[in-house]
């Protein structure tokens, strides 16, 4: 159920006509990180004690993650410089060093 639920979500953000927005971002960094955290923590859970330490870590990394998720500006600065690949981000990134 939850499968089917991500590709609907990202067939709608596929279909969206705005390349960057704050909350396709938002839907997308849940769907590719905080889903599967949450999977493994509910896994880990149901595991018992015997990982308590890698359990008390996905209760720190998952709140911080979600809050990354929304103030991450990369999306938003892709967008502006019409950055479509990592490797044009850091072949910008450099040549505006470069250039002071």
């Amino acid at each position: 159920m939850l499968g089917v639920i991500s590709v609907l979500i990202k067939f709608y953000l596929d279909g969206m006509k705005c390349k960057y927005s704050l909350f396709k971002q938002i839907l997308q960094g849940i769907i590719k990180l905080i889903l599967p955290l949450l999977l493994l923590l509910v896994s880990l859970v149901w595991l018992g004690d015997n990982i308590s330490i890698l359990k008390e870590a996905l209760y720190v990394i998952i709140p911080c993650e979600l809050v990354a998720i929304i103030v991450n500006p990369l999306p938003k600065w892709c967008f502006d410089n019409n950055v479509d690949g990592m490797s044009e981000i850091a072949d910008k990134v450099l040549n505006s060093r470069r250039k002071k």
